[in-house]
């Protein structure tokens, strides 16, 4: 199963590469339904929002001059004495989306927190 859907990004990949290369304007959001006798496929195809919010911006640079992890409260402790007054609720969320993207590994065991990739 591993195998098939690696061949299915790959192909998709390189569909949108070539669709890219040729100019293509793509539509904000494409949704696409096909179905055959053996399968249905649903694509979803929507650009990646590469920006991100101030509160990662503000996340991303406190924990890149941090010299080990950092738990959730130490966090927004943190960033309230540098006066960026988050609610924890938006610190989280924020968190948990740059932990979706690579962008922060949270890590368990001993020594636990968020932290850059590669860093520790």
């Amino acid at each position: 199963m591993c195998e098939v859907r690696n061949t299915i990004q790959t192909a998709i990949r390189k569909l949108l590469e070539s669709l890219e290369e040729q100019g293509a304007r793509l539509p904000q959001v494409i949704s696409l339904t096909e179905v055959t006798p053996h399968f249905k496929v649903l694509l979803r195809l929507q650009p990646v929002r590469p920006t991100l919010t101030p509160c990662q911006q503000d996340i991303l640079r406190l924990l890149s001059s941090e010299d080990r992890p950092r738990v959730c409260d130490w966090i927004l402790s943190a960033l309230e004495n540098q006066d960026k007054l988050w609610g924890e609720s938006t610190v989280r969320r924020a968190l948990a989306s740059l932990v979706r993207t690579g962008r922060l590994v949270n890590r368990s065991g001993p020594v636990r927190g968020y932290h850059i990739p590669g860093k520790f």
